[in-house]
């Protein structure tokens, strides 16, 4: 027999036999649809960790200065760090305070209130370190409304189509019962932190008056948190530096846990640990993916053997009629080869349609203090190398574990074969 005279036998006899058929293909979708999703879910998280990056000027440290409570008049202000600033403008670019806090009801206009606001305190450096904030139209905070702790606030794009149907621009805004005049709307973010769309920017010390300071650790410090520009990434640890020798001098004690402590974090050093997380969460499932594989492929060479056995009588007449060992061979590993073959297609479209479904329900991942990313199907690049070698492991398992149903096939006598119960 020719290879299309034994595609066509296989063919016939998996749709006579389609229960068996079907079951040998379960374990290969399941198998390839894990591998799939696996490596595009990565590779989704991989392309959001290469756009992060971009998100923040370079050299941008995430910091927090804890101020203890028994010693709160050595305490840390936000004026000491801008004096850092201009002490030290070989090292520092900018400063700005950062205060962020949700508002259940807290923001209203017109006695309407949005969906979801975040309501940030900052300062006028704040719209430089994030790179694609942008202003639509108006304004943003400036070095007075600071210093005159004004009414006033910059409110995402989001906020003003939802709130203010896109006439945002003078209109008053009621945030904790205060009338805050709208002076900036800042363009829509469409990829990266997404939460600034529906951000409400006020000057710092107003934020800072609203929450009071953060008590945390069982009430034995105070946390303040900046965001520090230093004025390239080889000066990041200068600026460290420059700022525990600010508070030092400002406290008169060393850092320590006894007065005031400084802990700071880079963006990018956040991205490299995110990456060797999603790098060892990715091997875990994949090991799990591929011993699913495999008991795919037992679960095809045992079907295969319960196909063997029920089709004894027609191995025996196909023998008598002229049939040789090679072609019963190649009949039934065609067979496997095929019933792999289909589950990988299906398993490769399942695993597609799992992390288009799973990227969707994720909507966004928060990866600190009031800031969040939307991961979803924007960042897809599907790995057609990684998928098309996870399709060629599924026949290789078919040729496989269908090898040893097809020998024993191939070994059975015709007389014997025909005569069988």
């Amino acid at each position: 027999m020719d290879v299309k005279q034994i595609f066509q036998t296989s063919i016939k006899n998996l749709c006579a036999n389609r229960a068996r058929f079907l079951h040998a293909m379960l374990g290969m979708v399941i198998g390839v649809a894990g591998v799939v999703f696996i490596l595009t879910m990565s590779n989704i998280l991989f392309n959001f960790s290469d756009v992060e990056v971009e998100e923040y000027v370079p050299g941008l440290i995430n910091a927090y200065i804890y101020n203890h409570v028994d010693n709160a008049a050595t305490s840390i202000t936000a004026e000491d760090m801008e004096r850092a600033v201009d002490a030290n403008q070989e090292v520092i670019k900018a400063i700005s305070p950062y205060v962020t806090f949700e508002l259940s009801g807290g923001v209203r206009y017109e006695g309407n209130e949005p969906k979801y606001q975040l309501l940030l305190g900052v300062d006028e450096d704040y719209i430089d370190m994030i790179v694609p904030m942008q202003l639509k139209e108006g304004r943003f905070l400036e070095h007075m409304d600071m210093e005159r702790s004004r009414k006033v606030c910059v409110i995402g794009s989001s906020i003003a189509d939802e709130l203010l149907g896109g006439d945002a621009l003078g209109k008053t805004l009621k945030i904790w019962g205060e009338n805050y005049t709208i002076v900036g709307v800042t363009s829509r973010v469409v990829q990266g932190i997404e939460s600034e769309n529906y951000g409400i920017y006020i000057p710092y010390p107003n934020a800072q008056r609203m929450v009071g300071k953060t008590l945390r650790n069982q009430n034995t410090y105070y946390q303040d948190h900046y965001f520090i520009q230093a004025t390239s990434e080889d000066t990041m640890y200068d600026a460290q530096l420059a700022i525990e020798e600010m508070c030092r001098q400002v406290t008169g004690y060393d850092k320590g846990y006894s007065v005031w402590s400084f802990a700071a974090y880079t963006f990018s050093g956040t991205v490299h640990q995110m990456n060797g997380i999603i790098y060892g969460m990715a091997f875990e499932y994949m090991v799990l993916a591929v011993i699913v594989l495999l008991i795919g492929g037992v679960g095809i060479m045992n079907v295969m053997l319960a196909s063997v056995q029920a089709r004894t009588k027609e191995i025996g007449i196909r023998k008598a009629f002229g049939a040789t060992n090679q072609d019963i061979r190649r009949q039934f590993t065609m067979e496997s080869i095929i019933t792999s073959l289909i589950g990988g297609a299906f398993g490769i479209v399942v695993g597609l349609l799992a992390t288009v479904f799973v990227s969707r329900a994720m909507g966004s991942l928060y990866l600190g203090e009031g800031v969040s990313y939307s991961i979803d199907i924007a960042y897809m690049s599907i790995p057609i190398v990684s998928i098309l070698a996870a399709f060629g492991v599924s026949v290789l398992i078919g040729v496989v574990f269908g090898r040893y149903p097809a020998n024993q096939a191939a070994k059975m006598e015709p007389v014997v074969a025909i005569n069988s119960d």
